[in-house]
């Protein structure tokens, strides 16, 4: 790939703040794959590459405008099809350019193209997220916390809740 006017290869991947770390993978209904991951550019937005053949080959590095990034992990899941023609991804992270902190969790249902739901889950510091969806088809969300110490904490809610 190429990173400010530099072909990345295996010789060169070092090229300051090219890394792109903690990746995250979905899988769309159409077979692209779509990788989210951290990024150290500096541009303080999640970055994005597709594939369309399964990983064989990836698009060049988008910066999702919506998604914005202190440069920390991420969780991202497709919701199970409800059977609507909709492709749901949620999204947790923390919603900051500068710090850990604000943790949010956002919903698309155009598979990533927007964003257009988000609700606050934690507004102090917040750091590495998980997301899964139970059996009973709510949404569970593990997370780190920090203040003076790092703290797990384990929420639960809807699709619904995200969307009022």
């Amino acid at each position: 790939r190429t990173f400010n006017g530099i072909t990345l290869d295996a010789e060169n991947l070092a090229e300051d703040n090219s890394d792109l770390t903690e990746s995250q993978v979905v899988e769309m209904p159409n077979g692209d794959v779509h990788v989210y991951m951290r990024n150290h550019s500096g541009k303080q937005r999640i970055a994005l590459a597709v594939s369309k053949d399964g990983g064989g080959t990836w698009s060049d590095v988008s910066y999702h405008d919506e998604l914005i990034d202190p440069t920390c992990q991420s969780s991202i899941l497709k919701f199970p099809d409800q059977g609507d023609g909709k492709t749901r991804l949620l999204f947790s992270n923390p919603a900051d350019e500068k710090h850990r902190r604000n943790g949010t969790v956002r919903l698309s249902e155009d598979g990533g193209k927007t964003w257009p739901y988000a609700k606050q889950i934690h507004p102090g510091g917040f750091i590495y997220s998980c997301l899964t969806v139970l059996d009973n088809g709510e949404i569970a969300l593990f997370y780190e916390t920090e203040k003076e110490e790092i703290t797990l904490k384990f929420v639960t809610f809807t699709l619904d809740w995200v969307k009022s």
